[in-house]
């Protein structure tokens, strides 16, 4: 299922993993479709031998610090 994301303004952060079998990264469409976002950027997870493809991004340990960035620098509603 496709979602029109360019009426949403919030924080954006996609994660994916540079060896994902089944949403490869080469195919573009994430950088692409990032950029309708007004708010969003791309996290791509490098390929190594830790990284287990489509499964990479059910591993917090390769993203939680781009998480806990983007929770730190989020506005909070009534500030």
């Amino acid at each position: 299922m496709v979602r029109d994301f360019r009426f949403h303004t919030g924080e954006t952060l996609p994660i994916n993993s540079a060896d994902d079998e089944r949403n490869p990264p080469e195919l573009g469409l994430l950088d692409r479709e990032i950029k309708r976002v007004k708010n969003g950027r791309v996290f791509l997870i490098p390929a190594s031998d830790q990284t287990a493809g489509h499964g990479t991004t059910g591993q917090a340990r390769f993203w939680k610090q781009q998480l806990a960035e983007l929770l730190q620098s989020a506005p909070r509603k009534g500030k």
